[in-house]
């Protein structure tokens, strides 16, 4: 690995990192795009970056990952969310927090917490920024 491999991984990096905070793309977008970039430059094998699926854990994780959209688009959550997420009154925010906080942790009592995590991103954000 020579010293321009080191710069593109960094810059890769730095990158990959400001547009995930950033939210400027999807997750998955930005991180297969560095994935792409590093292939591309020769600085990771195409079996090196296909290593990480062999493992059972991240394909359990990416199937959970799969049926949390089906669900999340399915709108089967819509009524439990338009009762848990106050829409006017009070300190919303409070209420939003004592409303959205048992019944997330009594989901995720029965189910993996990375799927109920993804489920509820987009509605916690559309929530937020209603606010």
């Amino acid at each position: 690995m020579g010293n321009i491999d080191i710069f593109i991984v960094l810059g890769a990096i730095v990158l990959m990192v400001y547009l995930l905070v950033k939210d400027y793309l999807r997750p998955g977008l930005i991180l297969f795009s560095t994935v792409v970039v590093l292939l591309c430059c020769g600085i990771i094998t195409p079996s090196d970056a296909l290593a990480g699926f062999a493992n059972k854990g991240m394909i359990t994780v990416a199937l959970l990952f799969l049926v949390s959209e089906g669900i999340r688009r399915s709108g089967c959550l819509s009524p439990i969310v338009k009762r848990i997420f106050p829409s006017k009154g009070g300190s919303m925010l409070t209420r939003g927090y004592l409303t959205i906080l048992p019944t997330v942790a009594s989901i995720s009592a029965f189910l993996n917490n990375t799927p109920i995590v993804v489920i509820f991103i987009p509605y916690i954000k559309a929530w937020c920024n209603k606010l």
